[in-house]
């Protein structure tokens, strides 16, 4: 009984690391193929730029709307729940290594973008902790 409930609390955290992770995923790709989204839809770069930053607001917006329903109605009493500011990192790293479209030499990402996936690596974390303790004190 003890170990089936382990079971089923390590089950949902690495479901909501999966993602978590799958979310930063899709935005960060969104940012760094911003040159290949304006050559296959043909739209200028200004214009895949401004509709890719409201995409992009928009996940944000979603994810942190589902990600706030979900841990709260499934993780609100599990202490282990702020596992997940850490957990989310393998599988960044598995959906980067594994579901990445190769770059061509005229879609590299601008140089700038580096410094901004530094910011957002470092905050997400708190992301996720802040997400955590709000879902946590609604019950």
């Amino acid at each position: 009984m003890i170990l089936e409930k382990i079971l089923r609390i390590f089950l949902k955290l690495n479901i909501l690391s999966a993602i978590y992770a799958l979310a930063l995923f899709a935005q960060i790709q969104l940012m760094g193929n911003i040159y290949r989204i304006a050559r296959i839809t043909n739209w200028s770069v200004k214009t895949a730029n401004i509709r890719v930053g409201i995409l992009i607001l928009m996940i944000i917006i979603v994810t942190s709307i589902l990600f706030y329903l979900i841990t709260s109605r499934y993780l609100s009493k599990a202490k282990l729940r702020f596992i997940i500011t850490l957990l989310w990192i393998p599988y960044f790293v598995i959906f980067t290594l594994f579901l990445s479209p190769a770059m061509v030499r005229g879609e590299e990402p601008p140089p700038v973008l580096g410094l901004l996936l530094i910011g957002v690596f470092l905050i997400y974390p708190f992301y996720i902790a802040f997400i955590n303790v709000i879902s946590s004190e609604t019950k």
